[in-house]
C-alpha cells in the first residue's frame, strides 16, 4: 500500500499518514523517520512489518 506522510509523533512513537492511519514505529527507528519530510511517499507493508520512504529508499520497522 502507498500513502503520504503527515507527521511523526515522538510522544506516542507513531507515524501518521495524510489519510489518518497510524503506525507504531520501532523506537530505534524514530530518529530516522522524524527526518522525513511531510508528504513523502511511503510504501507500507504491515504483513512484513515495515515502512519504506520511496523518496530516499530508507526502511523502518513497525511493531
Amino acid at each position: 500500500m502507498r500513502a503520504l506522510l503527515s507527521e511523526v509523533n515522538l510522544d506516542t512513537g507513531e507515524l501518521i499518514t495524510l489519510d489518518g492511519e497510524k503506525y507504531l514505529v520501532n523506537p530505534g527507528d524514530l530518529p530516522t523517520c522524524c527526518t522525513w519530510t511531510p508528504t513523502a511517499e511511503l510504501e507500507i507493508n504491515t504483513s512484513k512489518g515495515y515502512i519504506k520512504n520511496l523518496e530516499c529508499d530508507v526502511v523502518i520497522e513497525l511493531i
